[in-house]
């Protein structure tokens, strides 16, 4: 994405223009390093990893499913509602399906 984005970024939430957290920044392309001097947003590019991935991972590699049926999400909710009528719900996540093995 052309986020603009600084050393001690990594693992800060991306969020789309309705504020849906949609994943995490990873990195920054070369020219990116720049940016603590000037922002060139036809160069700089921010590197991210899909929260969906990093949920399915969390699930699936790390064996930590109980991790991610922990955490609660608010679903997409109209901009007219009050935040305090805005309950949390848990997020659906498929079972673990056990640690992969790699072939030979």
């Amino acid at each position: 994405s052309n986020n603009d984005i600084t050393g001690g970024n990594s693992g800060s939430g991306v969020f789309n223009g309705n504020g849906e957290l949609i994943g995490i920044a990873f990195d920054g392309n070369w020219e990116a390093m720049s940016g603590d001097i000037a922002f060139e947003p036809e160069l700089q590019r921010t590197i991210s990893v899909d929260i969906r991935y990093v949920l399915w991972t969390i699930d699936t590699f790390a064996g930590a499913g109980h991790l991610v049926e922990e955490m609660t999400v608010v679903e997409r909710v109209p901009k007219a509602a009050n935040k305090a009528d805005i309950a949390p719900v848990p997020l659906e996540a498929p079972p673990a399906k056990g640690n992969m093995v790699p072939q030979d």
